[in-house]
């Protein structure tokens, strides 16, 4: 029934139905009287049929590999073609494999891989296409909300980006955000949860200060992805409710300068990754990096190891009141660092400063209330500024750090600049030994 012949004088017609299911065969007889003089063999294949897992493949600017795209046809053969030749394909039973080369240019680049079934030369191929985007990573951030909760992104100018809230909804926003005068992005939670919200395009600035309020702020768990943002002054200060930082949460972030107070008030982190600083190769600045994290007791050792370039730790970890260890060497390599004021201020469970702390620290000028209010500090070590030769001031370095009961007697040896001891260890009443001096020509000074 799916093949039928007409037969017009000297011409014969055959119309064929649309086969969607399998191959099939017909026998069309020419007939003279009751007398067969001819007869046509008709086979028909399977009408292609093609989908595909995903029509959509989306690269970081590092380039690499994705999960295989499902190929599903009815045909023996597939193929598969691209016109970008910074995308790899290969194809692996059912599914097509693709491969990003680097980026170079750090920019969003675009593609098409186009997937065929079928014969060439027959009319019916079929095919479909895979739009492919390369660019810089999204931005994840967790939030652990209840029901109505209401979050504030930490987004802030010229926003060009695709935000997906992680419950089923997703909108595209390009607009301009000022804090100063509330225009933020604001989204309510209907069922309480953990959600990732992802930020995929262009955002100017992260910032979590002005006109964020401490509720949403402290919504905000994890920050599992850095997208292309910079700069990061003021990012996530106050967001109390951040756990962890992702230990390549840096990634590509070459071009970063400002960090400023970037995770100022996380009072639930409780460490960092040792190598998260060793992308930002452009960032001079700790200032206010990890102040006022009160649960956090100390740093990796390793922390600087890979940051020589960095010249300003003004109130890094001040006012983090669980920081309890200072571990040996933490500055050793920083030669350029200059400015150490306050960077320990208010450290209060911090009971030692460890032999040769801030070695090697030749740059340094500015000791400046470095360890000012460390309650609980009983003793510092030895050599603790061996090689600090450009100090110009100590002034009130160990300041109202009121159980302290030992300091070197050299510990100023190597620094014959300064110029300012001021209250260097005003009410360390506790401190039973011989203040430090320095002897010239055989004269204490």
């Amino acid at each position: 029934s799916w093949c039928t012949a007409v037969l017009s004088g000297d011409r014969l017609t055959v119309e064929i139905e649309e086969n969607a299911e399998e191959l099939r065969n017909a026998a069309i007889s020419i007939m003279n009287g009751e007398s067969v003089i001819g007869k046509i063999t008709v086979e028909q294949g399977v009408a292609p049929t093609l989908s595909l897992g995903s029509s959509t493949a989306e690269f970081t600017n590092e380039g690499g590999g994705i999960d295989p795209i499902t190929v599903t046809t009815n045909q023996e053969q597939w193929d598969a073609a691209c016109d970008a030749g910074w995308i790899t394909i290969s194809k692996e039973g059912d599914k097509l494999r693709l491969t990003a080369s680097p980026n170079p240019d750090g920019g969003n680049r675009p593609a098409v891989v186009t997937v065929t079934t079928g014969c060439k030369d027959n009319p019916a191929e079929v095919s479909a296409a895979i739009n492919v985007t390369q660019g810089p990573p999204s931005l994840i951030l967790e939030y652990t909300v209840p029901a109505g909760g209401k979050i504030i992104l930490p987004l802030s100018g010229a926003i060009d980006c695709t935000v997906d809230y992680g419950d089923g909804y997703s909108e595209k926003l390009a607009l301009n955000l000022n804090p100063a005068t509330g225009s933020l992005i604001n989204y309510e939670y209907a069922e309480a949860g953990v959600y990732e919200v992802s930020v995929s395009g262009s955002v100017e600035q992260l910032y979590s200060l002005q006109g964020h309020s401490e509720t949403s702020r402290s919504y905000l768990t994890a920050v599992k992805q850095w997208g292309n943002v910079n700069p990061f002054k003021y990012a996530f200060e106050g967001c109390s409710g951040l756990q962890t930082i992702l230990a390549s949460l840096f990634s590509g972030c070459d071009k970063v300068t400002d960090v400023l107070g970037c995770f100022t008030k996380c009072a639930s982190l409780t460490s960092v990754p040792e190598n998260l600083l060793a992308p930002l190769k452009n960032v001079t600045s700790l200032q206010s990096f990890l102040a006022h994290c009160t649960q956090l007791k100390t740093v990796p050792a390793g922390f600087f190891a890979r940051s020589p370039q960095i010249t300003t730790l003004k109130y890094t970890f001040s006012g983090n009141t669980a920081f309890e260890t200072l571990p040996a060497g933490l500055f050793k390599g920083l030669a350029n660092a200059t400015n150490f004021e306050e960077t320990f201020y208010g450290c209060t469970a911090l009971k030692e400063i460890p032999d040769e702390f801030f070695a090697g620290c030749t740059s340094a000028d500015i000791f400046r209330s470095c360890f000012f209010g460390n309650k609980a500090l009983t003793k510092v070590g030895r050599n603790v500024f061996k090689g600090c030769t450009n100090v110009t001031s100590y002034k009130w370095l160990l300041a109202n750090c009121t159980e302290l009961v030992s300091v070197p007697a050299d510990m100023f040896d190597d620094s014959r600049k300064v110029t300012d001891f001021s209250g260097t260890f005003r009410d360390a009443a506790k401190l039973a030994v011989e203040s430090p001096y320095t002897t010239i020509d055989g004269v204490k000074v």
